[in-house]
């Protein structure tokens, strides 16, 4: 980063400047347990998704990593509730589970620093694959005979303030790992 160039205006540059070049399921996991149709009704749901820390080729100007998305349900317990485990904590133990990962690719003209391009993958990565996962998640829940909720629409948002310069959403964000809705709420 330049003197002057403050990190919102090298953020921004990368968002102008990147395209996607591709996207590809690079593996699947899908398992259903014994216990799944006597243990739905009150199960939890949880979903979530994390990107690895991205490689970028300064020859080719391509910034490429992998997302895992993951989407399970388990008996309905007080640990998870209670704060004794993580819900990532019980994935293990789930009753329903889909997981996927995806190569992810963008082409990335001009120079940029590091940070910046993990930054742009971190946030862009995981969005830009979501709607494959949905459509993933709805296809194999639909061939297992499964009644899945769908999972929600991601919407991104990144306020920047006039004097102050990026402000990170993940500083206002949840936890990584959202409880899954049923479709009647």
């Amino acid at each position: 980063m330049s003197e002057g160039q403050s990190a919102s205006d090298a953020y921004n540059k990368v968002v102008e400047r990147a395209s996607l070049e591709n996207i590809v399921l690079t593996s699947s996991s899908f398992n259903v347990s014994h216990e799944f149709h006597a243990e739905e009704e009150n199960a939890d749901r949880f979903i979530d998704q994390m990107a690895s820390r991205p490689h970028f080729d300064e020859h080719s100007k391509l910034l490429m990593g992998e997302v895992r998305c993951r989407v399970w349900m388990n008996k309905a317990t007080d640990s998870v509730r209670d704060g004794e485990k993580t819900p990532g904590q019980v994935f293990g133990d789930s009753i329903f589970s889909i997981e996927a990962k995806y190569g992810v690719v963008f082409k990335m003209p001009g120079e940029h620093n590091r940070d910046t391009l993990d930054t742009f993958f971190e946030r862009m990565a995981p969005f830009s694959t979501w709607p494959y996962f949905r459509g993933h998640v709805a296809q194999v829940a639909a061939e297992s005979g499964i009644d899945f909720p769908i999972l929600p629409i991601k919407k991104l948002f990144h306020p920047v303030k006039s004097a102050g310069g990026y402000v990170d959403p993940d500083e206002q964000a949840q936890s990584p790992i959202e409880p899954l809705r049923s479709r009647e709420e």
